[in-house]
C-alpha cells in the first residue's frame, strides 16, 4: 500500500511520461492485488496528468500510461547549441573552407583596395595557407589583391570574417 502511495508520489514529482511499469512483488492474494490497484488509482485522481490505468496482472505488473504536464528539467536548463543549432554537429574544416573560398570571391569584388583580410580558427586558416593547398593563390592572381590570413583562437571553427584593409 505504502509502495502504491509512493509511486503515485513519484509519478507527479518527477512529472514522468509515457508507458510506466510498476511491479508489486509477491502479491499472492487477489484481494491484496485489487486493494494496491484502488490505492494507486486514488492516489493518482489528484493529478493534473491525463494517465490510464489497466488493471494489475496476476504477477503483480500494473500498466499505465501518463502524459506529461511541464517540460522536462532538462528542456529548461539547456538550450540548443548556438554553433550546431542544436544538430550535435559543426561544419568540418574542408566544409568552411570551401564556404570561405565562395564568400571570398563575392567580398572580392566589392573591395576596390589592394588587399584583404581574413580572420579564422587556426586550424581552418592551416587547412586554407598549407603550402600543399594553398586555396587562396589562384584567388589572388584572378582579383589582383593580396590576402592576409589572421588566426584568431577565439573564433569558432565556423566563423569566417573578411574586411577590406585600409
Amino acid at each position: 500500500m505504502e509502495a502504491a502511495e509512493e509511486v503515485a508520489r513519484q509519478l507527479k514529482l518527477r512529472d514522468l511520461g509515457g508507458i510506466i511499469i510498476i511491479d508489486f512483488i509477491d502479491m499472492e492474494y487477489g484481494e491484496h492485488r485489487k486493494s494496491v490497484f484502488r490505492t494507486l488509482e486514488k492516489h493518482l485522481e489528484g493529478d493534473k496528468a491525463k494517465s490510464k490505468i489497466l488493471s494489475i496482472s496476476p504477477i503483480g505488473l500494473v500498466e499505465m500510461t501518463r502524459q506529461r504536464v511541464r517540460k522536462s528539467i532538462e528542456s529548461k536548463s539547456y538550450q540548443n547549441c548556438p554553433y550546431c543549432n542544436g544538430r550535435g554537429m559543426v561544419k568540418s574544416i574542408p566544409t568552411v573552407a570551401i564556404e570561405l573560398m565562395r564568400k571570398l570571391e563575392r567580398a572580392l569584388q566589392d573591395i576596390r583596395g589592394r588587399e584583404a583580410l581574413i580572420t579564422l580558427n587556426p586550424e581552418v586558416a592551416y587547412h586554407v595557407a598549407a603550402p600543399d593547398r594553398n586555396m587562396v593563390k589562384p584567388i589572388e592572381r584572378r582579383f589582383r589583391k593580396t590576402i592576409r590570413i589572421i588566426e584568431d583562437p577565439n573564433m569558432k571553427i565556423e566563423d569566417i570574417k573578411i574586411e577590406e584593409r585600409k
